[in-house]
């Protein structure tokens, strides 16, 4: 006589494995995420304090990129670091639902031996049994919450304080951050460190005619600083002069550079 098992290896296998790799995905985005803005937020710190140089802003940048790709890859190995994959999915959903007993798990394994050929001394009339016995189980299952990884919730709350954090800096400390980001997003980029005082400087980029005068302004923000020096370079010789600028009024400075010939 012929004997057909109900499907449940790819049936039910399947699903499980399914909703399991959706959380392990979804726990491994929440940990990357939340390791890489708070990350960013101990780089940023640094170079406030330190102002940090290229080479080391480079570094930090490649370190933190590494934490993350650890973290993601660690996450994705200890989750999945089993023999027997559909034994550990059954066991998991047998700790949520304890009334189903080994139903679930012992189909897996009887369904095992069959395809395998491994009877042992276990008849096929028992093996049947017990497949069929996980079926009806599983079809009683509604929830599935034991296949989500523990500190998925945790951590998902861990995302949004740092995202919170990370809006409040925005909104309170926003000259830190404006300064900082792109300091580390384009390293190689003229970006000034960070400072409570803000120099704008205008005219920027000027070409001056040979033998004429340029007037340079100055605009301070932040905390107003008692004096301001405009440093003027002559790259012909590679020397640097250092000229007092004048105050016309509360944060703003100028001084008239005559006749350029260099």
């Amino acid at each position: 006589a012929c004997i057909v098992t109900p499907p449940i290896d790819t049936r039910a296998m399947s699903l499980l494995s399914g909703v399991r790799r959706r959380h392990v995905w979804r726990l491994i985005l929440v940990r990357s995420l939340w390791v890489a803005l708070a990350s960013a937020i101990g780089c940023f710190y640094l170079d406030a304090v330190l102002q940090l140089g290229v080479r080391m802003r480079l570094a930090l940048n490649a370190a933190a990129a590494g934490a993350v790709a650890a973290t993601a890859l660690l996450t994705w190995w200890r989750l999945n670091r089993t023999t027997a994959r559909d034994k550990m999915l059954a066991r998991l959903v047998e700790c949520e639902h304890p009334e189903l007993g080994n139903d679930l798990p012992n189909a897996i394994d009887f369904e095992g031996r069959l395809k395998g050929g491994h009877r042992e001394a276990v008849s096929l009339a028992l093996m049947q049994t017990g497949i069929e016995r996980g079926a009806q189980s599983f079809e009683q299952v509604e929830s599935l919450e034991s296949l989500k990884p523990p500190t998925l919730r945790r951590e998902s709350f861990v995302l949004v304080g740092v995202l919170a954090a990370w809006a409040v800096s925005a909104i309170i400390f926003y000259p830190w951050m404006f300064a900082e980001v792109p300091r580390f997003l384009s390293p190689f980029g003229d970006h000034p460190p960070y400072s409570p005082t803000r120099l704008v400087v205008a005219p920027a980029g000027a070409v001056v005619d040979y033998g004429k005068n340029i007037t340079i302004n100055v605009t301070a923000r932040g905390r107003v600083p008692k004096d301001v020096s405009l440093v003027v370079v002559n790259p012909t010789e590679g020397q640097t002069t250092s000229i007092p600028m004048f105050k016309s009024e509360d944060g703003k400075y100028f001084q008239t550079i005559e006749d350029i010939r260099s």
